[in-house]
């Protein structure tokens, strides 16, 4: 059951910083296209990756790994 609700937890906490980091992202290119501010570059983390143009926390997938 604590098994469960770890990886259950590690989902979630993982959605919302994903979450997060899109919204960061969203308020960054409007500044960008709106007021004129340059973009920040991507955090620089094994563990966050640009996946379609979104950045996202990428921990549950071992690397070198790929998904179908």
């Amino acid at each position: 059951m604590a098994t469960d609700r770890g990886i259950v937890a590690t989902h979630l906490l993982t959605a919302l910083i994903s979450h997060e980091y899109q919204h960061d992202q969203w308020i960054s290119e409007v500044r960008a296209g709106d007021l004129g501010h340059a973009l920040p570059s991507d955090p620089g983390s094994e563990y966050v990756r640009r996946v379609d143009g979104y950045l996202v926390v990428d921990v549950l997938q071992p690397e070198g790994e790929t998904r179908l």
